[in-house]
């Protein structure tokens, strides 16, 4: 369900595949499209017991709202609009079902969990488990819901609620254990800081990440990207290398460095000694 893109006609649609990776259908408009159209920025898709489709749209612009298709693709409804009142969303980013069909919609910019009927109508709207990036509930009807934002991205920074995955159970809505993020994550744009993308170690990583991919997902492109890594300290020690050699001094000529020997090491030394493979 890329997001990514959309200048070339790509991305921004959902696409079923086989378990062999043959596509089996796609939803959306490649490239992307605004409404009446879509999707713009899909963020998340669930499948109702009788294969009804729900698609989550939109991801910090102007749509924000959940697109309802029959299991054979045809658009049917169209629930909620952007805005903070009851069955409206800012960035609705998560969906699940619970046992009794209810739609659990993580509506991550406004700090809380809406729930819905199959219909789109409002029943309720929990905000004690934090600002949901992630939704998962069991057969059991325990939820699971992720908060990788609170304290450090976006408009989340200001939030002093921990970062991590609250648990609780559906009966009453409670909040009973949180397993806290591990990392200490930057209150600042860029969040691993020690996440440096030349370097050797961050490359071969990437080989043997892309090596499992390939073989589960065979096809010919594949789309290397993420903005969350910050490279500062390393492009400003790679300036000092470059200056050395009497090639450059500035910060912004070593940062393009820095990307020129990540795609050499994984584009070129890599994905393109597999036949057929583009990234």
């Amino acid at each position: 369900m890329p997001r990514a893109g959309g200048g070339d006609g790509k991305g921004h649609v959902v696409v079923k595949l086989s378990a062999d990776g043959k596509v089996l259908m796609t939803l959306g408009k490649p490239g992307g499209a605004a409404a009446p159209e879509y999707f713009y920025q899909p963020n998340d898709i669930v499948t109702a017991p009788n294969g009804d489709i729900f698609v989550a749209e939109g991801h910090g612009g102007a749509n924000s709202r959940i697109l309802k298709f029959t299991k054979d693709g045809k658009l049917i409804a169209v629930i909620g609009k952007k805005g903070t009142g009851p069955g409206e969303f800012d960035q609705p980013h998560a969906l699940a079902f619970d046992s009794k069909g209810r739609l659990f919609v993580g509506d991550r910019s406004n700090n809380r969990i809406q729930i819905l009927d199959q219909q789109g109508r409002y029943i309720d709207e929990w905000k004690q488990f934090s600002r949901p990036s992630g939704i998962y509930i069991d057969k059991n009807d325990v939820i699971y819901v992720s908060d990788s934002e609170s304290g450090a991205v976006g408009n989340g920074r200001s939030r002093t609620e921990k970062r991590g995955i609250r648990v609780g159970g559906l009966s009453d809505g409670k909040v009973i254990a949180l397993i806290p993020d591990p990392v200490e994550v930057a209150t600042r744009w860029g969040v691993f800081s020690d996440i440096l993308n030349a370097e050797p170690s961050t490359v071969t990583f990437m080989q043997n990440v892309l090596t499992e991919v390939m073989a589960i997902f065979p096809g010919r492109y594949i789309h290397v990207g993420g903005d969350e890594a910050s490279r500062l300290p390393f492009c400003l020690e790679l300036a000092g290398e470059l200056a050395d050699r009497g090639r450059l001094a500035r910060p912004v000529d070593a940062d393009h460095e820095n990307d020129e020997r990540f795609l050499r090491g994984v584009d070129l030394k890599f994905c393109q000694s597999h036949e057929g493979v583009r990234s």
